[in-house]
């Protein structure tokens, strides 16, 4: 009998909530668990257990409720919950934590773009070495201090006044860059002073832009050239084919001074520039073989 009781109220409860939808009330949820009856026969018993779907807490706001219930049982636990919790999630904190973050990320994009490339040469220097003083008095006591850049040229044709005309655009490029720091000093400009001196007792045969007509006046020009004890000096600078006959230059070098570079930044800058001036020169286009395209060399 009592199992048919409890049959019978089972039927009547899912019989009364057929009659609301999920809309009206808290959709029940209904399950079922073993019973011992008082007899000790085996039943069945249902236990109504109410989801909150319409009202009262989600189930994430009960997962954090009951989280914070069993953390203030202890002292940690009770300051976190309490203090900390709320402290994090405010409103104020957040937006402040982004935009320390915000801060944080800027500021490492600047830095990185701070940093430079490689190091001073001085800086591997034991502490006590006469180079750490010889460089700390260079840079305090000269306001640009400078130092020799040497552009050296070969395989080219001197002789021929084309060739010696992309020379001399050449090297006043260097001369204007603002790497660069005046004075400098070049055979080829010094070389044309002479040979176009009309007063000295050896005249040359120019052409009417005022470069040597040929090959054979031009070594004529030259060798008086480096005998004149004015320019004696550039014999250095002018180097020939060993026993060529006739005479026939290898390569050439000219100087200038280079503005001293500092930092590592600087250096680049200085490598770049003329490597771009070397790279765009007209002296070193239109040659058919890479290999063969006479390049000058920025540094000595």
């Amino acid at each position: 009998n009592n199992n048919n009781n409890n049959n019978n109220n089972s039927n009547k409860s899912e019989i009364e909530l057929e009659r609301y939808s999920a809309s009206d009330i808290n959709i029940p949820r209904i399950r079922s668990e073993s019973t011992l009856s008082e007899d000790g026969m085996q039943g069945s018993a249902d236990v109504v257990g109410v989801e909150t779907t319409g009202a009262g807490l989600d189930e994430e706001e009960a997962d954090e409720a009951e989280l914070l219930e069993n953390a203030k049982r202890t002292t940690v636990g009770h300051v976190v919950a309490e203090y900390y919790v709320p402290f994090i999630l405010h409103p104020i904190t957040k937006v402040a934590v982004l935009l320390i973050f915000l801060g944080m990320f800027v500021t490492s994009i600047w830095l990185a773009l701070q940093v430079e490339q490689g190091f001073e040469v001085v800086d591997i220097t034991p502490d006590d070495s006469y180079v750490r003083d010889w460089s700390t008095t260079r840079e305090e006591l000269f306001v640009e201090p400078e130092s020799s850049v040497g552009l050296y040229t070969r395989q080219l044709e001197y002789h021929e006044p084309r060739t010696f005309q992309l020379i001399e655009q050449y090297i006043r490029r260097v001369e204007a860059s603002p790497q660069s720091a005046p004075p400098l000093s070049s055979w080829v400009f010094d070389f044309k002073t002479f040979y176009q001196n009309k007063s000295m007792a050896v005249v040359y045969d120019t052409d009417t832009d005022g470069y040597l007509r040929n090959r054979t006046e031009f070594y004529r020009a030259i060798d008086g050239f480096l005998k004149s004890p004015q320019y004696a000096h550039y014999t250095r600078d002018i180097v020939f084919v060993s026993g060529a006959s006739p005479p026939q230059i290898q390569a050439t070098r000219s100087t200038t001074l280079m503005r001293l570079a500092r930092t590592s930044n600087e250096q680049a800058d200085i490598v770049v520039e003329f490597g771009y001036i070397d790279k765009t020169a007209e002296i070193n286009q239109n040659w058919e073989n890479e290999a063969d395209v006479p390049r000058a060399f920025a540094y000595s």
